[in-house]
């Protein structure tokens, strides 16, 4: 099946983007030293350290995985056509509060990304 969309939004890019993070990030601590013996928790407070540290350090790859498996479920409900059946589920056709803070999470991980 060809995708023939062409356009990306906002949250295909920041998926996008941490998916590649997220592989480069898993590819760095399979090969660096550093990493060794050690958990992505624990070297992330080592090197930054304090309340900053602890927080960037609970976002792992394995919670990144699940942020943008979360947000790939969100952009599919997103682009799911409006439901005619009124007793149906409905996705775009109606307001969704998750799908507008997929989109502000988008927004804050494109300007980290720019």
């Amino acid at each position: 099946m060809s995708d023939t969309k062409t356009l990306v939004t906002p949250l295909e890019a920041s998926i996008a983007f941490l998916r590649e993070r997220i592989d480069q990030a898993r590819d760095e601590m399979a090969t660096n030293p550093y990493w060794e013996g050690g958990t992505f928790q624990q070297g992330i407070d080592n090197a930054c350290g304090g309340a900053a540290g602890q927080l960037a350090a609970v976002f792992s790859p394995e919670l990144a995985d699940l942020v943008v498996d979360l947000l790939e479920e969100l952009q599919r409900q997103q682009d799911m056509p409006p439901c005619s059946d009124p007793t149906g589920v409905c996705n775009s056709c109606e307001w969704r509060p998750d799908f507008v803070i997929a989109d502000a999470l988008a927004a804050v991980v494109n300007g980290s990304a720019s």
